[in-house]
This record gives C-alpha cells, sequence and structure tokens, in this order.
C-alpha cells in the first residue's frame, strides 16, 4: 500500500477481511473495511471509499465502541473535505470533536478542529477558520503532532494572508514552513512554499514570489502533489501574465 501497489494491498485487505468475517469479530471487521477505504481513497475512488466506512461506522455503533466511531467519523470527515462537500464536511468533523472531547480522545479532537480550520477556510469564513485553527494549537498542544501543528501554522498564516492582516501572516508562514522543513515533511513544505509564495505576490515582491512558487511546485512535483500543484500553475499563469511574459505564461 505504502509502495502504491494498491491492487495487491487491496487483495490483502479482502482476505484479511474474509477470515475476520469468519471469526464474526465486528470490531476487527470494521477495521478491515477503514483499511479498505485508506487504499480507495489514495485511488480517488471516493465513493467505494465511502461507502467501507459508512459500513466501519455501522459496525462501531452497534458494537457501541465510541473511539472507533471518532475514527471513522474523523476519516468520512476527511473525504468531504478531499471532494468539496464542505457543508458534510463541517458537520461530521463536529460530530467528532464533541464525541471525542465526550470520551477524551484528545489526538482526535486536535485533528478535527484543524481540519474544521482548513474547511473554513475554503468557504470563505475567515474569523471561523482562525478560531478552529487556534484551539487546535492551543489544546493539548503538548500531544498535537508535528506535522498537524506545521500543516495548521502554514493555514493560519495563509488566512491572515487572505484578510490582509501580513503583520499576523508572516510570523506564522515562518513557524510553520520552518517546522515543516524540521520535520522533513515534503507536502507541508510544497503547502508551506506556495503559501509564502502568495504572501511574498500580495505584498507586491514580484520576484521573490515567482522563486518561492517554483520551489513549491518542484517540492510538490517530487511527491506527484497534485492540488497543490495545480494551484501553483494557477498562481504563476496569473502572476506572469500580470507582468506582460505571456509565453511564460502560458507554459503553466
Amino acid at each position: 500500500y505504502l509502495r502504491g501497489e494498491y491492487e495487491r494491498s487491496l487483495e490483502s485487505h479482502h482476505q484479511a477481511l474474509s477470515i475476520r468475517e469468519s471469526i464474526g469479530d465486528p470490531l476487527e471487521i470494521a477495521d478491515s473495511y477503514n483499511g479498505l477505504s485508506a487504499v480507495y481513497g489514495d485511488q480517488g475512488k471516493y465513493p467505494e471509499s465511502m461507502q467501507s466506512l459508512l459500513i466501519a461506522l455501522d459496525l462501531a455503533e452497534k458494537s457501541q465502541s465510541p473511539r472507533d466511531q471518532v475514527r471513522f467519523l474523523t476519516n468520512i470527515g476527511s473525504i468531504y473535505m478531499e471532494v468539496g462537500e464542505n457543508e458534510q464536511a463541517i458537520t461530521t468533523l463536529k460530530q467528532v470533536v464533541d464525541l471525542a472531547e465526550e470520551i477524551g480522545f484528545e489526538k482526535a479532537q486536535i485533528f478535527a478542529l484543524a481540519s474544521l480550520g482548513l474547511v473554513y477556510r475554503e468557504t470563505g469564513d475567515y474569523p471561523l477558520s482562525l478560531e478552529y485553527s487556534l484551539r487546535s494549537l492551543e489544546l493539548h498542544s503538548d500531544i498535537m503532532p508535528r506535522y498537524e501543528r506545521a500543516d495548521t501554522l502554514i493555514n493560519l498564516g495563509d488566512v491572515y494572508r487572505r484578510m490582509g492582516d501580513f503583520e499576523n501572516a508572516l510570523p506564522f508562514l515562518k513557524e510553520g514552513l520552518g517546522l515543516a522543513y524540521e520535520i522533513n515533511s515534503a507536502t507541508a513544505v510544497a503547502k508551506g512554499l506556495m503559501a509564502m509564495g502568495l504572501y511574498l505576490l500580495a505584498r507586491g515582491q514580484i520576484s521573490q514570489a515567482l522563486e518561492t512558487l517554483r520551489d513549491s511546485l518542484a517540492k510538490a512535483g517530487e511527491i506527484e502533489y497534485q492540488q497543490v500543484i495545480y494551484l501553483i500553475h494557477q498562481a504563476l499563469a496569473n502572476t506572469l501574465a500580470q507582468i506582460g511574459d505571456y509565453a511564460a505564461a502560458y507554459q503553466h
């Protein structure tokens, strides 16, 4: 699965599912469906991924396992985010926040809060994006995974940039990008460089912005991060067109 051998991974998960179904442990069966969902999701097969998760969630609910319910609801919320179903994502992630708080599942609560910050950014509700992102940083900050912290810091900087609050944007962007490099996360570095490039662009620092966006494009290309690659090409094309370099803009 980690090597991208999806067909073999699916076959292994189905074999494990058959064995677990013969044993009859509903939570083990649910875990197999959760694994299948992850493989389908990475292939972009979101309907199949969602269907697997809904089966897993139903089994967790019938088994009265709130911790597993939180796990599967979190993944359902992530799929809604991936496909742009923002209202469904918000509803689901708020369920996660409430249930995780009720059972003391702190890492899940932090992840859901950070994810809500990202969703509200996409809906254009920047005050709520800031509220949820800051809550995720402040809540149990000692156990927040470092990648998640880097991602949240970058999001905060990007939201402040969108609001025109450049004074607050830059410290968050610098801290988030620095942490992304420190933990050697290509995904976070690509997103951080893109956010920094857009910040520089907003400040009128065109040459630095172009250089930073190109660095982001190279990093995203290394890991085939298609979502970021598309956004960077779009930003580069618009910027180059604005400065009259239409030949270079056309290449993007």
